[in-house]
Order: structure tokens, then C-alpha cells, then sequence
């Protein structure tokens, strides 16, 4: 302790009791530190749970970037076995790390439409012998055991077409016709991506949630340089030139249906011409069921609108529209 009275001259009786006195001291400032490093802990996340659930649907923090497999693993079971495991690495003498307990659950098969790949490993040559006796040992059977993989490659599609011309236009005519050979209509004209990778980018943006700026990173990954100003043109030029006939196709399949579904969703968008962000718009769903063995998926059409009075009558009417050869029954919401 800095400048520490001098305490030679104090009773030992007395020496005993101010070092006591400090020792506690020094005990409730540690404990004082712990308590103030708890209270800013509780306020952040009293802060994070008032932003999510009070702040704009923009702000709110959706997943836990960080600690999400964390919190994961402690509520959700594992289908995995990891039994055995620990005793086929080797022995590197350190402590094992303490696990959390898992409910148990059992293992979920591989989808039977997934290609096998046999992977085959077989003793070598010079262990062979039986640990035993040492004879030679004879193949009795086999172990089998499936794992999923998975493998992540971009290519470059080469589209070489040929030339062709008449060597007795060249020879004789004034002009030699040259006839190029066709390929398939693109989804963008004159653009690197082809179909995969524009329903590759629309699948991750709009399925799996995923920002162009993050495609973006994950290309540079590859070493691919693309803008996010490319990946938005291949997100919003197939919609101009393509969806719209998707679109037609599947209301035309949904209203070939017996039965329809319907039902609406308010969405927020931020940046819509004429309206604040914070204001309302709405997601019309309408899908049918499959109808049995033939089919197995549903057939949606999905429709924005800004307001309900933009719907037409046959359209806002539409919850659940059952038809049949004598009757159609339409079941509505309580707004229609």
C-alpha cells in the first residue's frame, strides 16, 4: 500500500486490527467491482431486450451473430452420437473440456434422394496378420456408416460457338455469308451470370435472408469480384424481364385448383415512394393445398399491395374459395 503509516510504534494488538480493517477493505472493493461489472451486464441486456422488442422492425437484432450455437445447444437436442469419439484422437494429456448435458434424440436419416459415394477403406497389406496367432485373416464383412458432405464450386461456363462459311462464296461471290451457331436465350443479355448463379443470389437474398454486401464478402472469398451494384442488377433484371410470366403461370396453375387458401400479412418497407417507414403495407398470400399422391407441392401466388383499397373484388373476397361442379363456397376474412 502507498504511503503506509509507519505502525513500529503502535500496540500489536492495535497493528493486528488495522491490518484487519484493510484486508477488509480490500475485500469490499473487489466485491464492489464485481456488483458494478454485473449491473452494466444486466443493463446491456436489459438494453438489447428493450430494443427488441420496443425499437423499428429495421433496428431489431433478429439472431445473436456470436453466441447463437451457444444458446442453441443448450435448449435444442443434438441428433448427433459423438460417443466414442474422444477415444480415437489421441492423447495430447490434457484436461478434457466439460460439456453441457444434452437431451438426448435419435439420429435422423440421410434423404434416400441423396447420391452415395462409397468411400472404401481397407486394412493395408502388412496388417493383415491376426494380433493373435499372426495367420492371415480373411475379410468377414463390413462396417457402414454414412456422413453428409458437401461441396461448394464456381466454374466458369465457356460458351464456345462456331463459325461456318461457304468456301465458294469466298472463292466466286463478292460477300461470304458467315452463320454463327445459336445458344440459349440468357436471362440477361450480355451478363456474367447465368441461371444458376441469379436464382443462386435471389435464393439467398430472399430465403435465407442473406444482404448483398455479405454475397459480396463471400465471393471475394473466391477471389469472384462483383459489386454490390451487380448483384442488385441480377436481383432486380430477372424480375423485369422474367417474373412476371412466373408470376402469370402460378396464379394461372392456383386458379385451376378446387381449393384455395388466402390470407394477408402486414409488411414494413423502408424505402417506399410516397409513404413513411413506419407505415403499413400488405403481403397477400394465396397457395392450395397438394392434391394427393400426384402431387406433393402446394402452388402459391403471392402478391404486394400498399393498401387493401387497391385489391379488386374477386381478390379481396378470396380466404378460403372452395369450387366443385355444383357450387362455389368462399369462406372471408372479417375485413372483406
Amino acid at each position: 500500500m502507498k504511503n503506509a503509516p509507519d505502525l513500529k510504534h503502535v500496540p500489536t494488538g492495535v497493528q493486528g486490527y488495522i491490518q484487519a480493517l484493510e484486508a477488509r477493505v480490500a475485500d469490499d472493493a473487489k466485491h464492489i467491482g464485481e456488483l458494478n461489472q454485473r449491473v452494466e451486464q444486466l443493463e446491456e441486456q436489459v438494453r438489447l431486450l428493450q430494443a427488441e422488442r420496443y425499437a423499428p422492425k429495421s433496428e431489431k437484432r433478429k439472431d445473436r451473430v456470436f453466441d447463437e450455437a451457444e444458446q442453441i445447444v443448450r435448449t435444442e437436442p443434438c441428433d448427433e452420437n459423438d460417443e466414442g469419439v474422444q477415444s480415437a484422437l489421441p492423447d495430447t494429456g490434457l484436461p478434457s473440456a466439460s460439456q453441457p448435458e444434452r437431451r438426448k434424440a435419435g439420429r435422423k436419416p440421410l434423404p434416400a434422394y441423396l447420391t452415395r459415394e462409397p468411400v472404401e477403406y481397407d486394412l493395408p497389406e502388412d496388417q493383415r496378420g491376426c494380433p493373435c496367432c499372426g495367420n492371415p485373416m480373411h475379410r468377414i464383412g463390413e462396417d457402414v456408416s454414412e456422413q453428409l458432405h458437401v461441396e461448394v464450386k464456381w466454374t466458369v461456363r465457356k460458351n464456345i460457338r462456331s463459325k461456318w462459311a461457304c468456301r465458294h462464296c469466298e472463292r466466286h461471290a463478292e460477300h461470304t455469308p458467315v452463320v454463327l451457331a445459336p445458344m440459349p436465350v440468357q436471362p440477361i443479355p450480355g451478363s456474367h451470370a447465368d441461371a444458376s448463379v441469379i436464382a443462386t443470389v435471389a435464393t439467398a437474398k430472399y430465403v435465407d435472408g442473406m444482404p448483398l454486401y455479405r454475397m459480396q464478402a463471400a465471393l471475394a472469398r473466391w477471389q469472384i469480384p462483383v459489386s454490390r451494384g451487380t448483384l442488385a442488377h441480377w436481383v432486380i433484371r430477372p424480375s423485369e424481364l422474367h417474373y412476371g410470366r412466373l408470376y402469370d403461370a402460378l396464379h394461372k396453375t392456383l386458379l385451376s385448383q378446387p381449393l384455395i387458401h388466402g390470407d394477408e400479412t402486414t409488411v414494413q418497407v423502408l424505402k417506399e415512394p410516397g409513404k413513411s417507414a413506419s407505415s403499413k403495407s400488405y403481403m397477400n398470400e394465396r397457395a392450395s393445398p397438394p392434391r394427393g399422391c400426384g402431387e406433393s407441392r402446394p402452388h402459391p401466388a403471392p402478391q404486394s399491395e400498399t393498401t387493401r383499397s387497391t385489391r379488386t373484388s374477386e381478390e379481396s373476397h378470396v380466404c378460403c374459395h372452395r369450387r366443385n361442379r355444383s357450387r362455389q363456397e368462399r369462406i372471408c376474412d372479417s375485413w372483406s
